[in-house]
């Protein structure tokens, strides 16, 4: 047995959104073609009945509705041409030791991304 312990945990909320919405594409499109999922990212990520976990979300795909998959990192949402349009970003405080506890933000900012 293979036993990882992760150290660093930089980006591990986004990386797990991105892995959500891969999966939820795959379900909504019914195939896990590349192709087929870049086609369902937008619509999984915006507008639609919100949701957050897995079971959660893929219920009412199987039943044909539209979903809005708000992440763990943030509102996730992708605009028509496949683009982030919202972004969340973390504002952390280095120490003397120049290292930041990536546990404890002193605050999330949400922002509309224009473009």
């Amino acid at each position: 047995m293979i036993r990882i312990c992760l150290a660093e945990y930089t980006y591990a909320a986004e990386s797990y959104d991105a892995a959500m919405l891969i999966a939820l594409a795959a379900e909504a499109a019914g195939d896990d073609a590349g192709t087929s999922i870049a086609a369902r990212l937008v619509a999984t990520s915006k507008t639609g009945e919100k949701c957050t976990a897995f079971r959660e979300c893929a219920a009412p795909l199987k039943a044909g509705k539209d979903i809005d998959y708000e992440g763990v990192s943030g509102p996730v949402e992708f605009n028509d041409a496949g683009d982030p349009s919202i972004a969340t970003i973390g504002v952390y405080q280095y120490g003397a030791d120049n290292k930041f506890n990536a546990a404890k933000a002193l605050e999330y900012r949400k922002g509309n991304i224009a473009g």
